[in-house]
């Protein structure tokens, strides 16, 4: 079970490969899509304010919270470039976390696309 993202995206970054436990439970699908699409734009906007106001904790909890909510759908670039929005928070580099937002909007974006397609 894979979606593609976007045709124009590296198909690493670009894919949503569902955990074979959905199968048997749509409803908690439906139920963890909702709340993430709901969520997301609440993970992204404290990064934003977090790296703004140069907030390693919050930058780092917040990129943390994003990666274990996107681990559920199998959105593995995502996940990695959250991780890396975490590491920037743990090592203080502000300025690598504010280049790495567009990218990891984008993705969230992305992945926010195809979730909407299964609710």
């Amino acid at each position: 079970n894979t979606l593609s993202l976007d045709e124009e995206t590296d198909d690493s970054e670009a894919t949503i490969a569902w955990p074979d436990h959905f199968d048997q439970s749509p409803e908690l699908l439906s139920e963890l899509v909702t709340i993430f699409l709901n969520e997301s734009p609440r993970f992204l906007g404290q990064i934003k304010q977090a790296i703004k106001q140069h907030d390693e904790e919050h930058l780092e909890r917040a990129a943390h919270t994003l990666k274990g909510a996107v681990k559920h759908f199998g959105a593995k670039s995502l996940v990695v470039l959250s991780g890396q929005m975490e590491r920037f928070g743990r090592e203080k580099k502000f300025q690598e976390a504010a280049s790495l937002l567009p990218r990891m909007e984008q993705a969230t974006w992305q992945v926010c696309d195809v979730l909407r397609t299964r609710v």
